[in-house]
């Protein structure tokens, strides 16, 4: 005969502990954002919808605002091309209305955003780097992984220097003003 083998630990039941540790993570890595742009207008954790999605910064610049997304992971972490969709193109997408909305209520024409996706190393399928250029995201590579307090100061000069060379670059984040110039 068999016993159902009782569990008084279910399997999830240490899932908090690890995402404690991810949420640390993650608030050190868009700190670090926009700690690195403190003499830009930032908007950290815009909060929006019914699940509380959020958009890790808007920066509001001369002539646009960038949105960004931010990704504290691991040097060596592999990005597929499903997980670029699920973490990051699907942020940006479902965030852009509320980026435009505050976008336009800042003075800004909706199509002068521009997107960017922090993370330390770029590791990727070709595919994934194809996919990011055609969709215009620019990518912030910081180098290294975000553990403490004391390591923020290492994603301000690569932030700094692609968010400078981004709202520098004067070419429009639109297909459809692209077409009408032709």
């Amino acid at each position: 005969m068999f016993k159902a083998k009782i569990e008084t630990q279910p399997y999830y039941a240490f899932i908090d502990s690890y995402s404690i540790g991810n949420k640390e993570k993650a608030v050190l890595g868009e700190t670090a954002f926009a700690e690195a742009l403190l003499d830009f207008p930032v908007m950290v954790n815009v909060t929006y919808g019914k699940r509380q999605k959020d958009i890790d910064h808007l920066v509001f610049t001369a002539r646009s605002v960038v949105m960004n997304e931010c990704k504290n992971t691991n040097e060596g972490f592999f990005i597929h091309y499903s997980w670029m969709l699920s973490h990051v193109v699907n942020r940006f997408s479902d965030g852009l209305p509320v980026a435009q909305f505050y976008a336009h209520t800042a003075g800004y024409r909706i199509k002068d955003i521009k997107f960017t996706l922090t993370i330390p190393k770029l590791n990727c399928e070709p595919i994934v780097k194809k996919a990011l250029k055609g969709l215009r995201i620019q990518v912030i590579e910081t180098g290294v992984q975000l553990l403490k307090d004391e390591d923020k100061a290492l994603w301000s000069k690569p932030v700094r220097s692609v968010i400078l060379s981004v709202i520098n670059n004067t070419q429009e984040n639109s297909r459809d003003l692209v077409l009408s110039h032709a």
